[in-house]
């Protein structure tokens, strides 16, 4: 496991392929992909075991992110007070194992860079104050860690997602733009990118990320 701690320097915008899919990460994956997780703050996998069913849940029972993450100091990071969390990444070596036909013959090896969102619902539930200026700061930031996770292990092709847009509550424009300004500043390392956002995903979701690019 290796943990991302400092803003990376500018590289470039991303001149790659796009593509947008409906399918999970998990079964939109090549040989040595890239994937985003939007992982817990607090322990590898979040529920999987308890049969939560968001996107780290989905990638946990498929693949070998949870057990590998076990390893890692990153839950050690993530304060939980202001529910903004740490805005370190992981990388995690893994292998995915099953795909929704059922088991692979052959685990197909990727890289995992796990990262947490902003979780807005508990600020509001908690009275905090949500400042836009700052979450979208912050994710710029974070987006930015994660781009520079992926391509320092090598990673030319990339799966990613709309990061925080569900129970955690950011907005969708807000993470479209994020995503827009990372991939402006650090994105020309990468030959292609797959959005993933899953059967349960919006139309409009879907359409706010086309119109993005």
């Amino acid at each position: 496991v290796t943990l991302y701690e400092r803003d990376p320097a500018l590289t470039g915008p991303f001149q790659g392929n796009m593509s947008f899919e409906s399918q999970s990460c998990i079964d939109v994956v090549t040989d040595g992909v890239g994937i985003l997780v939007f992982c817990s703050a607090h322990r590898p996998g979040g529920g999987w075991l308890s049969g939560a069913m968001a996107q780290e849940e989905a990638i946990s029972r498929a693949s070998t992110w949870a057990v590998s993450a076990r390893a890692s100091d990153f839950y050690q990071r993530a304060p939980v007070a202001d529910y903004c969390y740490s805005s370190c990444v992981q990388h995690v070596q893994g292998a995915v194992l099953h795909q929704d036909y059922g088991w692979l013959e052959e685990p197909i090896p990727v890289h995992f860079v796990g990262a947490c969102a902003p979780n807005l619902r508990a600020m509001r539930e908690h009275g905090l104050n949500v400042r836009e200026h700052d979450i979208r700061t912050l994710l710029v930031q974070r987006m930015g860690r994660i781009l520079h996770a992926f391509e320092s292990q090598g990673c030319k092709e990339l799966i990613l997602g709309p990061i925080g847009c569900g129970v955690f509550q950011v907005p969708v424009p807000w993470c479209v733009q994020a995503w827009h300004e990372a991939l402006g500043a650090h994105g020309e390392f990468f030959e292609r990118i797959v959005w993933a956002f899953g059967e349960g995903a919006s139309q409009e979701m879907v359409e706010a990320f086309e119109r993005g690019w």
